[in-house]
């Protein structure tokens, strides 16, 4: 956030400040990046003639506006000198253009025309496995962040996550089969989302999780913090991905934090591959090679002339299942659509 764009404008003049989206899901790590914008705004603002450098957008993706009212009240005194917007958005306006996508026992992916008509809920529940939906609701959330970033006319979104969480994403979707999205999906950078340029920014990479839950004691903003569902009592197999990897990493952080950091490293220094790339009809992620032939290598009895209708990643490949079949958004609305059809509650 040190930016030349960032910093204090004097005068008069409002213009070209940037807009910043921040995604609160109400862990520790989101609202103690929150506080620290805040106070970085305090300070811009303390200059009878300083005017913030940026505008500050606040988005829940949820329907907890009781919680976002008591952290509007929290900070109130603050408010009344400085620009920020807090939104909440409903998950539900991710669920457009359903169709069937469904997945042969030859591995061939086939999409038909869907006549269910499924809100958001019933379609997390087609999936069996905890650790699917839970990667559906992920790439629900991150849609849903984008698509408000670009109605909001926001060109920076800044993640509250942490060094832990950064290296059990990069863990996570190894083991899920997304690797090939760890380069994107966790590096600072600029992206292009449906003709838009967003710069992502994670201002907390270099911060264990521990030391964030200091920070939040020391800031009071405990009760502000969501409860999550303890899983150490569950079995192994009864946990996602992204729990199991959370626990090693609870585990090894307060003796071997040098773990997490190599994590880190080795991931941003990762790249996207090379070579053409399509485009998953589901998580709408870059496909640089068919899942399929590389299964068909594994199995002896797979049927190589069994051609798919759509392309699907490997990850949705195995949340689907062999055999199995899906109903789910398989595009992305345009900016013109986003923008048209988008109902943001501040």
């Amino acid at each position: 956030m040190q930016d030349e764009k960032f910093k204090v404008k004097f005068g008069n003049s409002r213009v070209e400040r940037p807009k910043v989206l921040l995604p609160l899901s109400y862990g520790s790590s989101s609202l103690a990046l929150l506080d620290m914008v805040i106070s970085h705004l305090e300070e811009q603002c303390q200059n009878e003639r300083a005017v913030q450098g940026y505008v500050l957008v606040v988005l829940h993706v949820g329907e907890d506006t009781a919680r976002m009212e008591r952290l509007r009240k929290k900070y109130s005194r603050v408010l009344e000198r400085l620009e920020v917007q807090f939104v909440t958005v409903d998950p539900a306006v991710f669920v457009r253009d359903l169709a069937k996508v469904a997945v042969t026992d030859e591995y061939a992916v086939h999409r038909t025309e869907n006549s269910e008509s499924l809100n958001l809920q019933e379609l997390l529940l087609q999936f069996d496995s905890r650790s699917s939906r839970q990667d559906f609701w992920q790439q629900v959330v991150q849609e849903v962040i984008f698509r408000s970033a670009v109605a909001h006319d926001c060109s920076v979104v800044i993640f509250g996550h942490s060094m832990s969480r950064l290296a059990e994403e990069i863990l996570a979707l190894t083991v899920k089969g997304r690797g090939s999205e760890t380069a994107h999906r966790l590096t600072d950078g600029t992206m292009d989302y449906v003709g838009c340029s967003l710069h992502v920014i994670h201002p907390l990479r270099e911060v264990l999780a521990s030391e964030i839950k200091e920070y939040v004691r020391f800031s009071g903003l405990q009760e502000m913090v969501a409860t999550e569902e303890s899983v150490k009592h569950k079995s192994a197999k009864n946990k996602t991905v992204n729990e199991l990897v959370c626990e090693y990493f609870e585990t090894v952080e307060s003796e071997y934090p040098e773990v997490i950091s190599t994590v880190v490293k080795i991931g941003t220094k990762l790249d996207s591959p090379q070579g053409m790339a399509q485009q998953c009809i589901l998580c709408q992620e870059a496909v640089y090679r068919d899942p399929k032939t590389w299964l068909e290598q594994m199995s002896e009895s797979a049927n190589k002339q069994a051609q798919s209708d759509v392309p699907l990643c490997y990850g949705c490949l195995v949340n689907v299942g062999v055999g199995g079949g899906a109903v789910w958004p398989v595009s992305r609305p345009s900016r013109e659509e986003i923008l048209a059809e988008y109902i943001l509650e501040e």
